[in-house]
């Protein structure tokens, strides 16, 4: 019987071993070796492979799931060729008829059991073999395993799956937000149902998983022990959900958080490490921290969203009442090849049921140059206000003064004295911030103008002109300039508006910084009233009262339309209606009514008094 069996086995072993019983025992292999993976017997599988391939695809009893996963044909087969390495090494070509396909076999002679085992396995095509399938096994395990270690929220097994570096800006992160952000790149994914895309190089390899949004990209690198996680990046069709690289991501979140608690303790050494120059010492250097809370360290990891893009970080985290966004730059490095550093930029606050955009550079920048401003009014300092004032604050204001003219100048509204800040409130790029001062409300008119926060205007309540300073001084400068320049022979001379009286003692002398006083009344006529008047003299006609006995009354009214204005001085007993037009993007005098008295016949244009004194030949 013995016999008999052996006889049918042998027949067996040939009849698969087809063309010739001179590959017996090559077939005889690998057919219990597919034979073996086919019912996910590991043990006999093992006992057929080589040590070098368990190692690499069966390192643990689930490692057979990944082996079958690999698409390879299955069915009779014949060796076609057999080609003997060397005395331990054969490499042994199979051929299947349905499918048509071909397998080449790695066989190594084992040391211990002097036995025939597969060492690996190759499908093979046209142009050349496939890659290793050990080495896919291998690559599927780590899939695998990265895939569970990320999605056990357990920080060891994170980190160990990855690479030194990789592994150095994961480990910066708090547990709570790595978790979460780990969590996040794979959530749902599995690899029945996100079939792996591999790109197998010599020591690197790509592998893709499609998700129903996009993809998961995972980079690995080879080391002694397998592969490592080098690089994960996300690409989805949602928005807000690609992640260029969770390792930059992780470097953000934790300068984000590194930022906030170096913000809550008040710590400005560390503060002048993480943020930029232009937020650290234009801003943070000289600011009470204490008075803006960041609600960032409270916040849950999934409120955090990062998005990463032309080296510029903004890091969205979301609380009950208003969103925060945190900026970052990053920065410039020697090595490339060396994790990347970001430094926080700016800090912006948006309320969820308002319209406030509360950047922190902007409000501590306009605190301080509250501050300076304030002082600059009070010490009449033309270089401090021009170096703090926006562009069209000086074009229309400061350039038009200089020392001596500032501080003869009245700023109707502002009263020196002790501030203190009552509201802030953000426009976009326009931030105002009102305070008490010397026991009036003033608001300051802030504008960011290309990261740098400038003084546009100055607020103060009127209901006789303007509350703008800005608007104001564009018109009464001129007045101002009118009046001294026609009554030089003034030695004393108050000029009051809305309450706010300023002594101003007037040299008789002309100013050779301003001209003569022609050229001053030149200046700050209309081209009519020039036409008519002061191109025709070389000085100042004489009239029977001095017109700056007129000029020098309170204001009591100013008005704007378009480009006019109406400046009304004094009384209906005593005064001035002085008209002015807006010529070369300037406010000048084109006419002044002097009031003598209530009725008609004590008004009289001066315009017209001075021609008619020339066409007397006075």
């Amino acid at each position: 019987m013995r016999a008999s069996y052996a006889c049918l086995v042998s027949a067996a072993l040939l009849a698969l071993a087809a063309p010739g019983c001179s590959h017996t025992l090559e077939h005889r292999v690998i057919a219990a070796f597919a034979k073996s993976l086919d019912e996910g017997d590991v043990d006999t599988l093992r006992k057929y492979s080589s040590s070098t391939f368990e190692e690499k695809a069966l390192p643990d009893e689930k490692a057979i799931h990944s082996l079958q996963t690999i698409d390879l044909p299955a069915g009779k087969f014949k060796v076609t060729k057999v080609e003997e390495v060397d005395d331990s090494h054969r490499k042994v070509t199979i051929e299947l008829d349905k499918p048509k396909r071909k397998i080449v076999y790695d066989l190594t002679l084992d040391d211990e059991s002097n036995s025939w085992v597969v060492d690996d396995l190759a499908l093979k095509s046209r142009e050349a073999e496939d890659r290793s399938i050990a080495e896919q096994v291998s690559l599927l395990i780590a899939t695998r395993d990265f895939i569970d270690s990320w999605q056990s929220s357990s920080r060891d097994r994170i980190l160990d799956s990855t690479t030194t570096d990789f592994r150095e800006a994961l480990s910066r992160v708090p547990p709570q937000y790595l978790s979460g952000l780990c969590g996040r790149v794979v959530k749902d994914l599995t690899l029945e149902k996100n079939t792996p895309l591999a790109t197998i190089a010599e020591d690197t390899s790509d592998v893709r998983l499609p998700t129903d949004t996009g993809e998961v990209v995972v980079q690995f690198e080879r080391d002694g022990h397998g592969w490592r996680v080098r690089r994960v990046s996300v690409k989805s069709r949602r928005e807000g959900e690609t992640i260029e690289s969770v390792a930059e991501m992780a470097i953000v979140m934790q300068s984000v958080l590194e930022f906030q608690g170096a913000y809550a303790a008040a710590n400005k050494e560390t503060l002048k490490g993480i943020c930029t120059p232009r937020l650290y010492d234009g801003s943070l250097a000289i600011a009470d921290l204490s008075t803006v809370e960041l609600p960032l360290v409270s916040a849950s990891p999934d409120r955090f969203e990062i998005a990463i893009e032309n080296g510029v970080a903004h890091c969205v985290v979301k609380s009950e009442s208003e969103i925060t966004k945190v900026s970052l730059l990053r920065q410039p490095e020697e090595n490339p090849d060396l994790l990347p550093s970001y430094r926080i930029d700016e800090v912006a606050l948006y309320e969820l049921n308002g319209t406030q955009d509360k950047r922190l550079s902007v409000l501590f920048m306009g605190q301080a140059l509250l501050q300076v401003y304030s002082e600059g009014l009070s010490e009449r300092n033309l270089e401090t206000l021009r170096a703090s004032s926006t562009i069209d604050f000086n074009t229309r204001v400061w350039n038009k003064l200089d020392p001596l003219r500032l501080k003869q100048l009245p700023l109707p509204g502002l009263s020196p004295g002790r501030t203190k800040i009552l509201n802030t409130q953000f426009q976009g790029g326009t931030t105002q911030i009102t305070v008490e001062q010397s026991g009036n409300p003033v608001t300051y008119v802030l504008n960011d103008q290309s990261g740098r926060v400038l003084m546009d205007d100055i607020l103060t309540p009127a209901l006789d002109r303007p509350q703008s300073l800005k608007t104001t001084l564009d018109v009464m400068i001129p007045v101002v300039d009118f009046t001294h320049a026609i009554d030089p022979t003034a030695t004393s001379a108050s000029i009051q508006l809305t309450g706010h009286t300023l002594e101003s003692r007037l040299s008789t002398d002309a100013d050779p910084a301003r001209g003569s006083p022609i050229d001053t009344l030149r200046g700050n006529s209309s081209r009519e009233f020039c036409r008519v008047v002061w191109n025709q003299v070389e000085r100042i006609p004489q009239l029977p009262r001095s017109p700056g006995e007129f000029l020098m009354q309170p204001l009591n009214r100013l008005e704007l339309a378009s480009d006019r204005a109406l400046v009304v001085l004094g009384d209906d007993n005593k005064g001035a209606r002085i008209q002015l037009q807006r010529e070369r993007g300037s406010f000048v005098v084109d006419d002044v009514e002097l009031i003598a008295g209530p009725t008609a016949d004590q008004r009289q244009s001066l315009r017209r008094l001075l021609r008619q004194k020339l066409q007397t030949g006075g």
